[in-house]
């Protein structure tokens, strides 16, 4: 029974005690209902708490599991980028940072292919128009800050969210 029906419950004891007519029976019953409502609005009120406290572990975990990848993902001795689908740059670890020659929080929002060497770069927006469900690799050159050059396995893996 949920909390209408115990406004109705009470909505049905006040009337009875206002109308005069004063049913002792018919109060008795009104009020074991309204015990009963109050009961069971107890045991949904326990089942939500529950839930509530399960849903908040949930939360915990992800959380730590979220830490967890951010730390391997930071610490990684192999360079990653993490772009959109339009190949603008969204995460990056040290090693890419390194690899490049620019401050992580500088490659976040710049597209991919500005390190790609300006000759390269149509190969490479057509290997990223390809990406499907399966990666794909292809060797390019790369250009580090200042325009030093570096040549480079590139392999694209798309992530399913």
């Amino acid at each position: 029974m949920g909390v209408d029906a115990l406004a109705r419950e009470l909505e049905g004891v006040i009337e009875l005690l206002d109308s005069r007519a004063i049913d002792a029976d018919g109060i008795v019953a009104a009020l074991e209902g309204l015990r009963t409502s109050v009961e069971e609005l107890r045991i949904v009120d326990e089942a939500l708490a529950e839930q509530a406290e399960q849903l908040a572990k949930t939360h915990a975990l992800v959380d730590k599991e979220r830490r967890r990848y951010e730390d391997l993902f930071a610490s990684a001795p192999t360079p990653y980028l993490v772009t959109d689908l339009n190949g603008t740059i969204t995460e990056s670890n040290a090693a890419s940072a390194e690899l490049l020659g620019v401050p992580s929080r500088f490659l976040v929002g710049k597209p991919i292919g500005a390190f790609v060497s300006p000759p390269e770069r149509r190969k490479f927006r057509r290997m990223l128009l390809g990406v499907g469900a399966h990666p794909i690799s292809g060797e390019y050159r790369l250009e580090r800050r200042g325009g030093v050059p570096l040549d480079a396995l590139v392999t694209i893996s798309p992530v399913a969210l």
